[in-house]
């Protein structure tokens, strides 16, 4: 893997100041994920100010330059998972030993890192400087750390039901354990994202 280097968002505040952040921040372009982009540029700051969620940014050295290639959000949420999407007995046994589980719902809720969000920048053509595998381990080494010291071995994230996407993270260990509905199922197309589970060795 190339050498990339992780800063914390809120540590760069505290260093540059937030005009600045602002600044490297501004350069950040994703035409594949609207989202992604309008989260780093409206949001990140916000968040990282209220304790909601963690955002690195991913730096590596092109031509000479320090170069913002990409970032990713880490947060802790409660995911909720129906035994009904586990088809399998051994991962319905994995996640009960980190859950509470309601028989009457037939729900498993544990609290549990999320990947919120991960992106390349595309800016300048940065994104040619790391693949998304590589991006989305940093993401996991980084969870990986956390959990080695508050227990547990299982993150999940959320992504649209896309085949080329689900296919990626497929590739790279993530189940998918269910839907997220994110407006309330109607006659029209329902709305919703999968919520995707790695168990971290």
């Amino acid at each position: 893997m190339r050498e990339y280097k992780l800063i914390k968002l809120n540590d760069l505040l505290k260093n540059i100041g937030e005009n600045e952040t602002n600044s490297i921040l501004s350069t950040f372009r994703n035409p594949l994920n609207s989202d992604i982009e309008h989260f780093l540029l409206h949001n990140a700051i916000t968040f990282e100010k209220q304790h909601i969620s963690s955002t690195y940014l991913v730096f590596t050295n092109h031509q000479s330059q320090q170069i913002l290639c990409g970032y990713f959000t880490l947060a802790n949420k409660i995911l909720s998972i129906y035994g009904k999407s586990l088809a399998s007995t051994n991962i319905k046994k994995r996640i009960s030993k980190f859950s509470t589980y309601d028989p009457f719902s037939d729900k498993f809720s544990l609290s549990t890192p999320l990947i919120a969000q991960l992106g390349k920048n595309y800016y300048q053509d940065h994104n040619l400087v790391i693949n998304g595998c590589d991006l989305l381990e940093l993401a996991i080494q980084k969870l990986r750390s956390a959990l080695e010291i508050i227990g547990g071995n299982i993150v999940y994230l959320e992504c649209k039901d896309i085949p080329n996407l689900v296919a990626f993270y497929t590739q790279n260990n993530f189940i998918s354990v269910g839907k997220r509905y994110t407006t309330f199922p109607s006659n029209t197309r329902p709305n919703y994202l999968l919520q995707m589970i790695r168990f971290v060795k």
